[in-house]
């Protein structure tokens, strides 16, 4: 058995924090519009056959392997205990997802190669962790044939990231991932019954005239410091920061107009 995903990253174009609660609904009208790259990342689980040999000889069962641009980790366990306990970087997100997955995992799964890859470095601000984080959660509830909506999916992956991170995760980074599929624009309204989207198809010979991606090499963790924004935010002491965000919510809702028109000059 093997079940594999490819997923697309995003690039953001306007509203970027507003759809972390309770912003959207301190801030009315919140909208956030983002759209999917072809950069991708990718998972593989691999049941592998298991043996009354391999079992009662304690041989490592469970291989995984992380590859990105910053690196390729590998490394076998001989149990899903000794997953949990191994403390690498690299396998933070996954070792999240275990914690959610523990009650599934039995002497079944003991035999299982697992390949996860980033097409972009860690740090680039693409959603690449979101995007992974996504790909692993429709990995595991395959495995385990358990069905999930993709707004079951969202929010299992918004409170993964969160508590990983230890601050409050939004939820934009995950529908294009939800979708899976690049090259739309990705129109979403932020509302007290949970995020609405509409894609639209994306007007790629613009983007590419007009958009570079640029690797500085430096990682960019934009989700560690949402609590201390949000804390003023909620504290209403820091006036320049709450003008700052409604400017930011104007912003995203004339390019929610842009989109909508598809007056795609007017990006610029």
């Amino acid at each position: 058995m093997k079940i594999e995903n490819k997923i697309p990253m995003r690039v953001d174009l306007a509203g970027g924090f507003l759809d972390i609660w309770p912003v959207h609904a301190l801030i009315q009208d919140c909208f956030v519009v983002n759209f999917s790259i072809p950069v991708f990342t990718s998972a593989s689980f691999k049941l592998n056959s298991n043996s009354h040999k391999d079992f009662k000889n304690k041989e490592k069962k469970i291989v995984i392997e992380v590859s990105s641009l910053s690196g390729v980790y590998k490394e076998s366990f001989i149990d899903w205990n000794s997953v949990r306990k191994e403390s690498r970087a690299e396998l933070n997100l996954f070792q999240k997802h275990l914690e959610y997955w523990k009650e599934h995992l039995n002497d079944k799964i003991n035999n299982i190669s697992i390949c996860l890859k980033s097409e972009s470095p860690i740090g680039a601000g693409l959603g690449g962790s979101s995007s992974l984080c996504v790909n692993l959660a429709k990995c595991f509830s395959s495995i385990f044939k358990k069905q999930m909506t993709k707004h079951q999916l969202l929010m299992l992956c918004r409170d993964i990231e969160t508590s990983l991170l230890h601050a409050p995760a939004g939820i934009q980074d995950y529908i294009p991932a939800l979708e899976a599929e690049p090259n739309f624009i990705y129109i979403i309204e932020c509302t007290p019954f949970g995020p609405h989207w509409k894609r639209k198809k994306a007007p790629i010979s613009f983007f590419t005239d007009h958009l570079l991606l640029v690797d500085t090499g430096k990682p960019h963790h934009s989700g560690n410091n949402n609590w201390e924004i949000l804390k003023k935010v909620i504290e209403k002491k820091d006036k320049p920061l709450l003008h700052g965000l409604n400017q930011l919510r104007d912003n995203a809702l004339n390019i929610v107009d842009v989109c909508e028109k598809e007056n795609w000059e007017d990006l610029l």
